[in-house]
């Protein structure tokens, strides 16, 4: 898909581009999708594999197996849950934006962020849970619970950090 697409309701797919943007009044399922502008959805999200280049809002929760989010502006979800977690932000947008305004910045929101292997980078959550942990650079974390092994950049702020039992 190029360009834009609004839907009311719920989006399926088994394998999805998206060069644009993708809102949908609904939640989507799929097993792949590649996004390299920005998707907004008012539900939840589920998908096998989920990479995206730019913008990422979901209201509700989103599930992947392998999620792959490269920011180019704000992004959320309330919770995140996957197997290989990876959020960083894109070089040089960051700079430009967060100049415009705090809230065009690249930062991932989350009330909580579960996997196995988590690679964080500019993302406020209230908990990280997972089997190894790496918090990089412009995170705030209140809570991480790891089982294997946890590692925080110095410039970021972690309130607790503890094994999980």
């Amino acid at each position: 898909m190029d360009g834009t697409m609004k839907l009311d309701g719920d989006v399926s797919f088994s394998s999805i581009n998206i060069n644009g943007m993708l809102q949908a009044r609904g939640g989507a399922v799929g097993e792949q999708a590649h996004i390299d502008g920005g998707m907004k959805l008012d539900g939840s999200a589920q998908y096998e594999t989920l990479k995206v280049h730019g913008l990422l809002q979901v209201c509700g929760r989103l599930r992947a197996r392998e999620l792959d989010i490269v920011m180019a502006g704000a992004c959320r979800a309330s919770e995140i849950r996957g197997e290989r977690i990876s959020v960083r932000k894109r070089l040089g947008a960051s700079r430009v934006l967060a100049w415009l305004s705090s809230s065009l910045a690249p930062c991932l929101t989350a009330e909580l962020i579960e996997g196995d292997d988590i690679v964080l980078e500019a993302t406020k959550a209230g908990v990280v849970r997972g089997n190894t942990i790496r918090i990089g650079p412009g995170c705030e974390i209140d809570h991480v619970e790891y089982r294997v092994h946890y590692e925080a950049d110095p410039g970021a702020s972690v309130g607790r950090a503890g094994q999980a039992p």
